[in-house]
C-alpha cells in the first residue's frame, strides 16, 4: 500500500489530490465480502467528491465500486472485491484544505487502510501536507486604511492627529 500526494505544501483552498495504490503481491486471492479500501479525511480537509480509478489484472473483472463517504466520520469508502495476485490498482481523489478557525502553520497527516479476510487491516505509508496559514496583518493606525471608528483618517503623517478637510 502506498499513498502520495501531489503537493506536500499547501495553502487554505488549496486543492490536494492524493493517490491511493494498493497491489497483491502475494499467490492468493484477498477476499472477505470485498476488499475494503478506507482513507480516513483529516478535519482541515473537505472531499470534493471527484475521484478516479485504475486497475490492472483485474481477473475477477469486478473493478473499485465507491461504496461512499461518511460525513460523520469523514470516511471515503470503496470496494476492491476479489484481489487477485498481481492485481493492482490506484485510487485518485481530490480534497481541498480548509481555513482553520485560528492562524498559523500546521501540518495534515494522511494514510488509507485496506482489509481482507487474509490480511485483516493494513495501513499504507504516511503522508504529510504542510500548510501555509499566515495570518491576515492586523490593522494599525497609520496603515492608510480607516479600520475603526475611533479613526477618523489614516493617511500616515497625520497618525494620531483629527484630520481636517482639505479646502
Amino acid at each position: 500500500l502506498t499513498k502520495s500526494v501531489d503537493n506536500q505544501n499547501a495553502e487554505p483552498g488549496d486543492i490536494l489530490t492524493y493517490s491511493l495504490h494498493y497491489k497483491n503481491t502475494g499467490d492468493r486471492n484477498c477476499t472477505g465480502g470485498g476488499v475494503r479500501i478506507q482513507d480516513k479525511l483529516d478535519k482541515n480537509l473537505l472531499y470534493t467528491g471527484d475521484y478516479t480509478q485504475n486497475i490492472l489484472n483485474d481477473a475477477d473483472s469486478q473493478g473499485i465500486s465507491y461504496i461512499g463517504y461518511s460525513e460523520a466520520s469523514r470516511t471515503l469508502t470503496w470496494n476492491a472485491h476479489v484481489v487477485s495476485p498481481n492485481e493492482e490498482g490506484v485510487i485518485t481523489f481530490e480534497a481541498e484544505v480548509l481555513s482553520p478557525e485560528e492562524c498559523g502553520d500546521f501540518e495534515i497527516s494522511n494514510y488509507f487502510k485496506t482489509w481482507s479476510n487474509q490480511e485483516s487491516w493494513k495501513n499504507s505509508n504516511v503522508i504529510n501536507v504542510s500548510i501555509d496559514n499566515n495570518c491576515p496583518p492586523q490593522p494599525f493606525c497609520g496603515d492608510n486604511v480607516i479600520n475603526q471608528a475611533s479613526e477618523e483618517c489614516d493617511d500616515g503623517s497625520l497618525n494620531g492627529f483629527l484630520c481636517l478637510a482639505s479646502y
